[in-house]
Parts: C-alpha cells; sequence; structure tokens
C-alpha cells in the first residue's frame, strides 16, 4: 500500500490524493511526470507496475483486467489516503477509472458513458442517433457475413475491432477475395489481443463478431478537447498530412495547427460536441479522430474519453500552452481547470515504426535527430532486444518525437528527415504469439 505509512494510519494524517488507474504504455511517461507535478500526491492501481513507481506515492496491485478487482484496490487506498479524483490516461483503464470514480462518489463520466466510448458498436449507434455523421457499420460473426456486408456497403470496406486502439488489427479491404483472405487473422487478432481488457466480456455478447464499415476516402485529423459541466473546449486539431489511405492505417504525423478551411475546423469543433452529449461526456477530456473527404461533411471514426496517446498531449501543451494532465486532474477533482492559451504556435508529433518484424538489434540516427533545434524531445520506447512488430500486430509506435518549427509545412520536412534518418536494425524472426495490447 502506502510507501513509508503504516498500514494503520489515520486519514487525517494523510493529504490528498488522485488515483491513477494505469495498464503499462511506455509512450505514458511524460503523462506520469506531469501528474506528478501537478497533483501532491498519487496512487497507483496497476497490475506488476515497474517504471510506474517512481511517480507515485502508493500502489496497490490489481488486476486491471477485473473492474472489481480495481475498485476493491480503490477503497484500500481510500482507507489509508483521502481520495480527491480519479484519472486513466490509457484506454484500457477508462472503464476502470469510471467505476472507481463512481463507487468512491467522486466526478467521473461515468460506466455508462465510459462503456459507449469504449466498445465501438455502440459509440456507433450512440453518435449516429445523435445526429453525428458516421460511415456505414455493421458487426459481422464470419467471413460469410463480411463479404455479405461488402456486396451492401460496397467497397472499400475497414474491418476493426469492436474494442481497443492504436489501429491494431484495423484493415482496409477491396474486394470479396482480401475479405476472405484476411477476415481470419483480424478476428483473431480483435480478440485474443486485448483478453486482459475489462470489455473482453463483449467476445460472447457478441458472437466473436467484428466490426466492418465503409471507407471513407479523405484527410484524417484528431481533435484535443476538455469537457467541462457539459461545455467542449476544443484545443487543437490535429492534420495526418502523410497518406492514412490503408491497407493498414498507421499514424505516423500528426500537426498542428490545422491546414483545414476555418469552416471546416468550426464544424469539427460543432461534430464533436455533438459526439459529447451523445456519449454522454460531461467532463474529462476526448480524443477524437474524423475522416475529411474533400467534399461533405466530416465523418467521426472514433472518440475516446481519454487524452491523445504518445506525445499528442505535449504538442497540444506546445502549440497552446495548455496543460491537458494538469487540466483532467482538476476535473476529476471538481474543479475548473485554468486553460489560459496563447495563439498556436506549430507543433507535431512523429511515431517511429519499424519496418520488419523480429529482435531489435540497434536504433541508429537517434543523436544526430536530437541535435536538430527543432526536436523538443526524442524517445525510443525499445531497448536491444526487445521483440519489434509491425502493424497490425503492433499497439503503437516504437518511439515518438516533438518538434516545433516557424510553419507546419517546416513540421512536414522535418519529419520526412526523421523518418529517413532514424532508422532501425531489426534481426527478421518470426513473433509468434499475440503482443498484449495497450492503446494509442
Amino acid at each position: 500500500m502506502c510507501q513509508g505509512m503504516p498500514r494503520t494510519a489515520m486519514i487525517l494524517h494523510c493529504s490528498v490524493m488522485i488515483v491513477l488507474v494505469h495498464v503499462a504504455s511506455a509512450s505514458r511517461r511524460a503523462h506520469l511526470a506531469a501528474a506528478r507535478r501537478h497533483a501532491p500526491r498519487l496512487g497507483l492501481i496497476q497490475h506488476c507496475p515497474t517504471w510506474e513507481r517512481a511517480f507515485v506515492d502508493c500502489v496497490a496491485d490489481a488486476d486491471t483486467r477485473d473492474v472489481n478487482a480495481c475498485v476493491r484496490a480503490a477503497e484500500e487506498l481510500a482507507r489509508v489516503e483521502a481520495v480527491e479524483g480519479v484519472v486513466t490516461f490509457v484506454e484500457h483503464g477508462v472503464s476502470a477509472a469510471a467505476a472507481v470514480a463512481e463507487h468512491l462518489g467522486l466526478p467521473g463520466i461515468g460506466t455508462r458513458s465510459a462503456t459507449l466510448a469504449r466498445d465501438k458498436y455502440q459509440m456507433r449507434q450512440a453518435m449516429s442517433a445523435g445526429g453525428v455523421p458516421c460511415p456505414r457499420f455493421a458487426l459481422a460473426s464470419d467471413v460469410d457475413h463480411a463479404a455479405e456486408i461488402g456486396r451492401e456497403f460496397g467497397y472499400p470496406l475497414v474491418i476493426k475491432p469492436v474494442i481497443g486502439g492504436g489501429s491494431q488489427y484495423v484493415r482496409r479491404v477491396d474486394g470479396a477475395a482480401e475479405v476472405r483472405h484476411h477476415f481470419s487473422e483480424l478476428v483473431a487478432g480483435a480478440w485474443d489481443t486485448y483478453d486482459y481488457d475489462p470489455l473482453y466480456s463483449l467476445k460472447s455478447q457478441y458472437g466473436g463478431a467484428v466490426l466492418v464499415e465503409s471507407y471513407v476516402a479523405g484527410i484524417e485529423v484528431s481533435v484535443e478537447s476538455l469537457i467541462v459541466d457539459g461545455r467542449t473546449e476544443v484545443l487543437a486539431i490535429h492534420d495526418k498530412p502523410l497518406p492514412m489511405t490503408g491497407p493498414l492505417f498507421t499514424e505516423f504525423l500528426s500537426t498542428t495547427p490545422s491546414r483545414l478551411p476555418s469552416a471546416t475546423q468550426d464544424r469539427l469543433r460543432e461534430l464533436v460536441d455533438r459526439c459529447h452529449r451523445a456519449l454522454g461526456i460531461s467532463r474529462g477530456a476526448s480524443h477524437a479522430e474524423f475522416r475529411v473527404p474533400v467534399r461533405g461533411d466530416p465523418v467521426a471514426l472514433e472518440v475516446a474519453a481519454r487524452i491523445g496517446g504518445g506525445a499528442i498531449y505535449q504538442s497540444v501543451r506546445t502549440s497552446v500552452g495548455v496543460d491537458m494532465v494538469a487540466a483532467v486532474i482538476d476535473i476529476a477533482c471538481g474543479r475548473t481547470p485554468v486553460s489560459a492559451r496563447h495563439e498556436p504556435r506549430p507543433s507535431a508529433e512523429l511515431a517511429f515504426y519499424a519496418d520488419r518484424e523480429g529482435v531489435l538489434q540497434a536504433v541508429h540516427g537517434v543523436d544526430e535527430a536530437r541535435a536538430d533545434p527543432r526536436i523538443l524531445e526524442l524517445v525510443i520506447y525499445k531497448r536491444p532486444g526487445d521483440e519489434i512488430l509491425t502493424l497490425p500486430r503492433a499497439f503503437q509506435g516504437h518511439g515518438h518525437a516533438l518538434m516545433t518549427a516557424s510553419s507546419v509545412g517546416e513540421l512536414d520536412l522535418t519529419a520526412r528527415n526523421l523518418l529517413q534518418r532514424v532508422r532501425f536494425e531489426v534481426l527478421p524472426r518470426a513473433i509468434s504469439s499475440l503482443p498484449p495490447a495497450v492503446d494509442s
């Protein structure tokens, strides 16, 4: 339990604590460091934490696959210290964090909204009912059913898991032959990869089905927002200027401020607010993804009830000066965050991916890349000897860079140079086991 504190300590002797519900994710180190700076004391609910212990005061080792186990762990922490708020920065902690906050009578999005923000089939239903433009969608329980949907919707289609994130096991298919070639692999990955997820029980509810959607051509963007008392404040819109046309959807580059016309950005702000209302998200943060066709309305892909992954949070802070981690902690404690912001400064996140699977031997070009003054941070998550996976099996990139420049065009050039300079040397080796997934 609490480090350096007797189990029988009186709660009046303790300061206020923020409880973090966490699943291991190397890209969240900056989030935890920021939480450490902002909160007086931090408690952590996580199974077998390692490096995360350096950022917290108390640890409750709990099976985060089990929402009830997380609630019991939070009760134990609350017996020792006064808990003021509950926060998570990872996709698979959203359900448990909502349940813990609800059980302790603390501000949160509620378990119903948490489920809507994680079950992509229910999310689609709720957003469509709420007037949000979405792709056509259906559940496919077997390959014949998926091919039948293809005949009805037309191709291309996108096949994706009901739960999960980071474009893992998401694939564009251009015809019935591709459906039959890839379907069994995608179904296996879409469920077996997430057997630790609190929503894994949906597999039996949906009969092991996957989501099949119409493919939306256009530019992809993400929208980062804070929600306070039902009011949405959009902080940044990130463009994804490198092509994301499939068949896999590798998210290499996100740049802000957006290059979209102001009217389109205003429409995105309106639609994000409508998404939040449809899902019942009245507080916290969200990371929403849209496709913007050349003609027509933006189309909602997904909305996550959390801060964006990788260095998106830092890109927002660099661009407009708002610390989303501090804001989310304030909102979780029932306070209105101070979100004074400045005029947008060009900022970007670049994710690094190896181009083959196997065992990492070395990463080249990192020191030279860090010497560029436009590179504010460059982090490699993997070390020599680690296994390397690629999409669709990889759940996130193998590192990231946070960048700034005088213009978004210069960010594009900087990113392309980085992708050529930073190279992963991988010894090819078959890796047959499904990896644990986290999020993006």
